[in-house]
């Protein structure tokens, strides 16, 4: 029993609470904020906690046999629509030995970038300037991430990853996520590919595209979020067993069978707030009706 809590703790902890540096994913900027800084796609590292013994350990060390011998298997956190400043793509302060966007134009990774005028003036995501976006429609981008023979994606795949969740998925365009699914089930048939999408994956629009995320050429399944709304707004009483029923349902009815019965099902994430939290201001058992 004691292995089975740790397996579970272990696979909700890596698919949800890693900063997973994936190529383009190194968004820290203080040497001393995380054991992860000063890593990047080469070496991925990661903290594990159970509840009274955490850890620190590799992906070499993660992916071994004796990891999947307990029933885990581990799925990394790309962000591929944003890095850090400080990672050696853009390097703004110069920590790396390579030259990056932000040190010339010269650099193998300017076009990686969208510059309205370099250096300083770039798009970051959410207007944050220590997470410069990338730009996926450049060609040397997307085969360093995603299509060459040593490709990112590939790359940990090949190394024992069982699959990757997309963060931000709706700032993807299209194109990049098809041709991301392409080289991720070339490594492996097998790899899953699940999207963060906060709504109905099955109709979503953003940023002016209607999203396939479901068509066969994208995602495998996404974060179920609605559930986690319709969950929370029951116990705290705000809709009845109707329209609790009615959600879970929208969501079943919506979705193909093989992307509904592979929804990564939580209650928390590192993007909200804590259920322990967030449930602090639910009603008493004893104030809600039993009818």
């Amino acid at each position: 029993m004691k292995k089975r809590i740790l397996s579970i703790m272990l696979t909700v902890v890596m698919i949800m609470s890693m900063a997973v540096l994936s190529g383009c994913g190194n968004s820290s900027e203080k040497k001393e904020d995380s054991k992860e800084e000063k890593t990047d796609e080469y070496t991925i590292g990661f903290s594990v906690s159970t509840l009274s013994n955490p850890f620190f350990v590799t992906m070499s060390d993660a992916a071994d046999a004796k990891a999947k011998e307990m029933g885990i298997r581990i799925i990394l956190d790309g962000v591929f629509n944003h890095t850090g400043s400080n990672s050696r793509y853009f390097n703004k302060y110069g920590e790396y030995d390579s030259v990056g966007a932000y040190q010339s134009k010269e650099s193998p990774y300017y076009t990686w970038f969208r510059f309205m005028d370099w250096p300083d003036v770039y798009e970051s995501w959410w207007g944050m300037t220590t997470l410069p976006q990338i730009e996926e429609h450049s060609e040397e981008c997307r085969k360093y991430l995603l299509s060459d023979k040593d490709a990112i994606v590939k790359r940990w795949i090949k190394n024992g990853a069982s699959g990757w969740r997309l963060d931000v998925v709706d700032e993807l365009p299209g194109f990049f996520v098809k041709e991301l699914r392409e080289n991720v089930k070339k490594a492996d048939k097998d790899a899953v590919i699940i999207g963060e999408v906060w709504e109905d994956a099955s109709n979503k629009s953003a940023y002016g595209e209607r999203r396939e995320y479901f068509l066969g050429k994208e995602l495998d399944s996404v974060m179920n979020y609605p559930m986690r709304r319709a969950l929370i707004d029951a116990v705290s009483g705000r809709i009845d067993v109707e329209e609790f029923d009615a959600r879970l349902m929208s969501i079943k009815e919506n979705y193909p069978a093989p992307a509904y019965y592979s929804l990564l099902n939580i209650i928390t994430s590192h993007d909200v707030e804590r259920i322990m939290t967030r449930m602090g201001d639910a009603p008493s058992r004893h104030e809600i009706s039993k009818d």
